[in-house]
């Protein structure tokens, strides 16, 4: 069984936005261990320390890819082990989520960079998602399709990682297809 780390960061939220954040992120773990049994992971706030490299990254960075390398490097001079994988929760305005806007523009709610990702829409299925990306999990949705949001690419409507995934479109605890299911157990436990 292998744990994998989560820690997050609030950076200027309304408490309902917080507070609908917090609720997702305590459901995690045990989603992950529903549908891959073989992974654990824990979920905790940033320290002190943590969210000081991050800030510094971001006033550093000048694209999203950026503040991933500055903060990692940062992280590994200061031996942070495990490296964990990192969740900013932000608002739309702000600065990470208009590098990451700017880096991918149909990012419009979240996005996913190497192990750090930025959400700036505060639902729990759009939260999922995106930690589902920091495992391992590929989009269920081709963005020069028609219609991305039509039927999810895997064929499995109930599938958390198709286009702009909802509790009306999500079962809740959220389906994982069977593809990227395989993907995050080769990605942790196969290599």
């Amino acid at each position: 069984m292998i744990t994998l780390h989560f820690k997050y960061l609030f950076v200027a939220l309304s408490p309902e936005q917080r507070k609908r954040d917090e609720i997702a992120l305590q459901l995690f773990p045990g989603i992950v261990n529903n549908l891959v049994p073989e992974l654990t992971c824990d979920v905790e706030p940033f320290d002190s320390r943590l969210a000081e490299l991050y800030f510094e990254a971001l006033d550093k960075a000048q694209t999203a890819s950026d503040i991933g390398s500055i903060f990692y490097s940062s992280i590994l001079r200061e031996s942070e082990f495990p490296i964990p994988r990192i969740v900013v929760f932000c608002t739309r305005e702000s600065r990470i989520a208009s590098l990451m806007i700017e880096n991918n523009p149909a990012a419009e709610w979240g996005a996913t960079s190497g192990l750090y990702a930025a959400i700036y829409r505060h639902d729990r299925f759009l939260v999922w998602h995106e930690m589902f990306h920091l495992l391992g999990a590929e989009d269920c949705y081709d963005t020069a399709a028609p219609d991305i949001a039509e039927i999810p690419t895997c064929g499995n409507i109930g599938c958390v990682m198709q286009y702009a995934p909802t509790e009306a479109t999500v079962s809740d605890p959220p389906f994982l297809c069977e593809s990227n299911r395989k993907r995050i157990v080769a990605r942790h436990l196969q290599g």
